[in-house]
């Protein structure tokens, strides 16, 4: 999922044409953040086009063309505020368990035109956190129970929780 999700960030970083774009990646530890930014970066290494036009700075990425910057985040919703977000990735959603984090940088996207918020998670054990209402709302979407164009949930998942004992349902 970390190597999908950097493909997505590259594009909305360098391809989207969205001037002064600010991509973060997010997590509650800095270094899980740094996993998704490191095979972004890795990614622009390995590309002679990419890396003629985006620089590693300090703590971040750089596309010049557009002016605009990639870089990973940890958790502490109190110091996000300000940020005007254009793509953001929430790696191990399951692990956030301040509701206010998510809040905020959803929140830090309104001024853009078409920005993206992607989550990632395994299931985790923490409950009764911003996962659990997200993993509700998104099933609800998936089972047909409601409607939302803005919110596209993709999961992974067997059908029953005791099918993870049945070998041949591991290829779901």
């Amino acid at each position: 999922k970390t190597t999908l999700a950097a493909c997505i960030a590259l594009y909305m970083f360098i391809a989207d044409g969205e001037g002064g774009a600010e991509c973060y990646s997010l997590a509650t530890k800095y270094d899980q953040s740094a996993l998704l930014f490191n095979e972004a970066h890795n990614m622009i290494k390995q590309s002679k086009c990419l890396s003629k036009h985006v620089r590693k700075r300090k703590n971040d990425l750089y596309f010049e063309a557009t002016m605009s910057v990639f870089r990973p985040l940890a958790k502490n919703s109190h110091s996000l505020d300000g940020l005007n977000g254009f793509f953001i990735c929430i790696d191990e959603l399951h692990a956030v368990q301040d509701r206010n984090l998510y809040e905020v940088m959803k929140q830090s996207m309104s001024a853009r035109q078409q920005p993206l918020l992607l989550t990632i998670t395994t299931a985790g054990t923490l409950r009764e956190g911003i996962f659990d209402d997200l993993y509700s709302y998104a099933c609800n979407i998936v089972d047909g129970t409601f409607e939302d164009d803005t919110f596209l949930p993709i999961l992974y998942e067997l059908d029953d929780r005791e099918e993870w004992k049945d070998p041949a349902a591991w290829p779901k």
